[in-house]
């Protein structure tokens, strides 16, 4: 994260963020792009705020491979099925004590693209509500999260894929949904 302390004199900012893209699959089985959020913040002088740069998901991983920085979700290996990607995570601005419920402007993460013998595409970030995956294949896409909870897990036989939650991208398999959530 970079810290950025308010100047004298000055009671609102204007911030834009970018969350980050989704790691790619085998093409054309792309990532999401993370989302944009702008907005105008009061702020007190003097005060420190936190910038939390989301990581790109990782492309093509092979075994398991967490998502990138900032709540991407990860894509976990199992049964011998082909490279996915990883869930980008999410950019934000937060005010101190800096959790997750500090975030006072959040860019979601792209989620990662999927592969399981079909073509999966990472749902874009951002927007009141995160793009769903898409896939060729009837079961492997995921939801887009909200403002207020992760998105939805898609279940193929007995893996155990897992839902986003407030400020994570789901876990996938990448013989289930094939790729990494998006973040926050």
């Amino acid at each position: 994260f970079a810290t950025w302390t308010v100047p004298a004199g000055v009671g609102f900012v204007t911030v834009e963020l970018y969350g980050a893209r989704g790691g790619n699959a085998i093409s054309p089985a792309v990532g999401g792009l993370g989302g944009y959020a702008t907005a105008t913040v009061p702020v007190v002088p003097g005060e420190v705020l936190r910038i939390y740069a989301g990581g790109a998901g990782a492309s093509n991983v092979t075994s398991d491979t967490a998502g990138g920085f900032n709540g991407g979700g990860s894509s976990l290996r199992c049964c011998g099925s082909g490279p996915s990607g990883t869930g980008g995570g999410a950019t934000d601005l937060r005010r101190a004590p800096y959790g997750l419920a500090d975030r006072l402007v959040v860019a979601g993460g792209g989620g990662g693209g999927g592969w399981n013998y079909y073509d999966g595409w990472g749902g874009d970030g951002g927007g009141l509500v995160g793009e769903d995956g898409n896939t060729t294949y009837t079961y492997d896409a995921g939801g887009g999260g909200t403002q207020t909870a992760g998105g939805t897990a898609d279940y193929l036989g007995n893996y155990p894929c897992t839902p986003g939650s407030f400020g994570l991208g789901g876990n996938a398999y990448f013989d289930g949904a094939g790729s990494g959530g998006g973040g926050g």
